[in-house]
């Protein structure tokens, strides 16, 4: 396995854009195995995901704002959506509460 190393540099959103600009086309790859995955699965279109994502922004930016503007230079660089970088990071999360 090859993994990508990136030195960044800058303010939170400007960290999070360098990471979208170079591994971009990681990040939307990882983004389309879980989406298909969630669908396939659990039964969950794009909107219920988007949904669901929408309710961790708040509490992210309240424990840490920088890690929201981190994670929006990411998606934006990587020209997805704040929530679909959110469900990346919280797969589990939406994973366990299928479950329940």
């Amino acid at each position: 396995m090859n993994l990508l190393s990136v030195i960044v540099k800058g303010s939170a959103y400007e960290r999070g854009a360098q990471l979208g600009q170079k591994g971009g086309h990681l990040i939307r790859g990882n983004r389309d195995y879980y989406f298909t995955s969630w669908k396939k699965y659990g039964g969950l279109d794009e909107e219920a995901v988007y949904k669901f994502m929408r309710n961790f922004v708040e509490p992210v930016k309240n424990y840490d704002p920088e890690i929201l503007e981190e994670i929006q230079g990411m998606a934006d660089s990587a020209k997805l959506t704040l929530e679909d970088l959110m469900a990346i990071n919280a797969r589990y999360e939406l994973a366990i509460s299928r479950m329940g």
